[in-house]
């Protein structure tokens, strides 16, 4: 099985991990990690490394984190570079997560990873569809 960390800026990671639960039910090896104001890089660096060796055992790590560029993306980057089988998706949202939980147990890290990134943009839609032109 693959394990889940979700992580972002202030309460982002617990926030859609909390979401998940609510859809999903409580779920194993999924953990979530909030980057904090008064938080160093090498603060985050040490909570993401504690909360991947509390997740083993797993097949691998996918990480989600909230936007590339950011502090969560790079440590996240970072770390992955170390390990095998690992996969990190910037950009996270709801149906994304949901579809890597899903599917897990039954797919490569490469292949969740695109799986999570096709189900995060076909969860995107405007309301109407298509959206309405205002008349002027």
């Amino acid at each position: 099985m693959i394990g889940i960390v979700i992580i972002g800026h202030g309460a982002f990671a617990s926030a859609l991990k909390s979401s998940v639960e609510l859809i999903a039910g409580k779920q194993p090896k999924i953990a979530d990690i909030s980057f904090e104001p008064h938080d160093s890089t090498e603060d985050l660096e040490k909570k993401l490394k504690d909360v991947v060796a509390g997740l083993e055992p797993v097949t691998g790590i996918l990480f989600f984190t909230d936007l590339v560029g950011g502090t969560p993306f790079k440590v996240s980057a970072l770390l992955s570079r170390e390990m095998e089988q690992t996969g990190v998706v910037a950009g996270a949202n709801l149906p994304m997560i949901l579809e890597a939980l899903f599917e897990r147990e039954h797919l490569t890290i490469s292949r969740a990873v695109e799986k999570a990134i096709q189900a995060g943009k076909e969860g995107i839609k405007p309301f109407p569809d298509p959206p309405c032109v205002p008349i002027v």
